[in-house]
This record gives structure tokens, C-alpha cells and sequence, in this order.
């Protein structure tokens, strides 16, 4: 039996996640997990999904201050 692609998303802000992408993809069945960037949640190994979703946000390349995972 072949086992669902996985999915997870980088998410920067609160307010600008994952919407209709996470619920076709829970409703094909394939399991998605999110990282909230914003509150400093661990990223997981790259052999944990095969699919990665990078959300936007408002942030620009001079928001450094602001946001410090923009350096890393």
C-alpha cells in the first residue's frame, strides 16, 4: 500500500496560514503539519514530509529587527 504524501508548512505570521491548501490536503487524507515561525516552534527533520508549503506574510527583507528568523 502506498502511504499519502506528507505536507508541512512554514507559517510566519498568525493571521496568514495554510487555509484551502490544508483542507484538500486533509481531505485527500495526506497528513500535514505546520511550524509557527512566529512562535519560535521547532522545524522538523527534512525526512518528515515530502511536500513543503512556505507561507507569506508582510514582512519585508529590512523587518530584521522585527523579525529575527528573517537572518537566519
Amino acid at each position: 500500500m502506498d502511504r499519502m504524501a506528507r505536507f508541512h508548512c512554514l507559517q510566519h505570521v498568525p493571521f496568514e496560514g495554510p487555509g484551502n491548501i490544508k483542507s484538500r490536503c486533509v481531505l485527500l487524507g495526506h497528513p500535514f503539519s505546520t511550524t509557527r515561525l512566529y512562535a519560535h516552534d521547532p522545524l522538523p527533520a527534512t525526512d518528515q514530509f515530502e511536500n513543503l508549503i512556505v507561507m507569506d506574510g508582510p514582512m519585508s527583507v529590512h523587518d530584521e529587527a522585527r523579525y529575527l528568523w528573517l537572518g537566519w
